[in-house]
């Protein structure tokens, strides 16, 4: 089985973040999605998210094409 790893923001899942994953998910049997917490955000962005972080898993989670969300680190 080879599993993908991905990871990304998902402030708010659009039809570009669908591609993506969908991409992704082509690439092997198993996506796992990382999704990256508020402090790393407000880190590379300068401002924080829009919605809170299990909001955004779970719209990942409730994509077609990922098999497992976590939450990214904070490296």
């Amino acid at each position: 089985m080879k599993k993908v790893l991905v990871f990304g923001v998902f402030d708010g899942v659009h039809d570009g973040h669908l591609s993506f994953l969908k991409q992704a998910r082509e690439c092997g049997d198993y996506l796992i999605v990382a999704v990256a917490q508020d402090e790393v955000i407000q880190a590379l962005k300068g401002r924080g998210p829009l919605k809170e972080l299990k909001i955004r898993k779970q719209e990942v989670k409730d994509t077609k094409f990922v098999d497992e969300v976590i939450d990214g680190d904070t490296d």
